[in-house]
């Protein structure tokens, strides 16, 4: 786990890295309230550390790093193709789209080839959105930053995208 302790009025900044047991050290630092940032730099299968976002630094002591359990938001792309279209049987392949959920931090996933996505985020207020620069001029994405409340209390959320393929334009000839 990594730790970052900063003030930026003194320009002070350390940042330190547990060891196995999840312990690190801060020696010879002036006592006063600093904003930090604590984060892994392994995948922890959905646990956040939950913190406030300053710390009051005093002589000597122990400060405990709490992490908590995420909740999953899992979601799917929707893709209704034009019955009109040729190839309207033909399934895309929806894999490789970039799913964001952003509050003042950024989380991101990308979707498997059936369009189905899944990500951890802790509790909180979030907007999520999907790369609609993939859709290009042919489809189009009927809902976007989706905003959601994710409780702790909510062990998953399921959220989808729905995208509609543009209809074509037909010209019907009647036979003389």
């Amino acid at each position: 786990i990594v730790i970052r302790v900063y003030n930026e009025q003194k320009n002070e900044e350390y940042e330190m890295l547990t060891n196995k047991k999840g312990i690190a050290t801060l020696k010879n630092i002036e006592a006063g309230n600093y904003a930090w940032n604590v984060w892994a730099l392994d995948d922890l299968g959905g646990w956040f550390p939950h913190i406030a976002d300053s710390i009051n630094i005093s002589t000597g002591g122990v400060q405990y790093i709490p992490f908590v359990r995420g909740v999953k938001i899992v979601g799917k792309v929707y893709l209704q193709r034009d019955k009109n279209s040729p190839d309207a049987d033909k399934k895309l392949d929806l894999s490789r789209i970039k799913i964001t959920c952003q509050n003042s931090k950024t989380y991101t996933t990308i979707t498997d080839n059936e369009g189905n996505f899944e990500i951890f985020v802790p509790a909180g207020k979030y907007t999520i959105t999907m790369d609609e620069k993939i859709l290009g001029t042919k489809f189009k994405l009927l809902q976007n930053n989706i905003e959601i409340q994710v409780d702790d209390k909510y062990s998953n959320i399921f959220i989808p995208f729905h995208i509609i393929e543009k209809p074509k334009k037909l010209k019907i000839v009647k036979p003389e």
